[in-house]
């Protein structure tokens, strides 16, 4: 019902699935996994999974449109997100042995998934950094609403 709650569980479950493969990169380095463990459709699942929660965000933001005005933070850290996921998802194709494509192992494919990794997490940097006056906007706005109850309990 709350399409806030959606969008947030939807990013947890993508973040869980994307960082599988921080923890099992390492271990497949040293050697004490298989190589092949499914590192790249981590990647892209959970890079899709973001890119679902952030347009689930961003239709909340702007209420299933263009925000009335760009001054609308929400929308801006949903657009954030949504090219950070895009970013994502185009650094894990290259993972893939598509005949044809180019190959993570190789150039360009080396070069797109960094690039691709590198842009998306900057995007949610931004994103995330874009969250910190809205964040700060609802706890000034908590405190408000509880000093104005303690000074009405107060006066009672």
């Amino acid at each position: 019902r709350d399409l806030g709650f959606v969008w947030a569980f939807v990013f947890l479950i993508g973040a869980v699935i994307f960082n599988y493969e921080t923890i099992a990169a390492p271990l497949s380095t040293a050697h004490l996994i298989p190589e092949e463990v499914g590192l790249w459709w981590t990647s892209l699942i959970g890079a899709l999974f973001f890119l679902v929660a952030a347009l689930l965000q961003m239709f909340e933001a702007g209420n299933g449109y263009f925000p009335s005005t760009v001054r609308n933070v929400s929308w801006w850290v949903a657009l954030m997100f949504v090219l950070g996921s895009i970013g994502f998802t185009v650094g894990a194709i290259p993972g893939f042995s598509i005949t044809g494509s180019y190959q993570a192992e190789g150039e360009p494919g080396a070069s797109i998934v960094k690039i691709g990794f590198l842009l998306g997490g900057i995007a949610f940097l931004i994103g995330s950094w874009l969250m910190l006056p809205e964040l700060d906007k609802e706890m000034s706005g908590q405190q408000d609403t509880e000093a104005s109850a303690d000074s009405t309990a107060e006066r009672s």
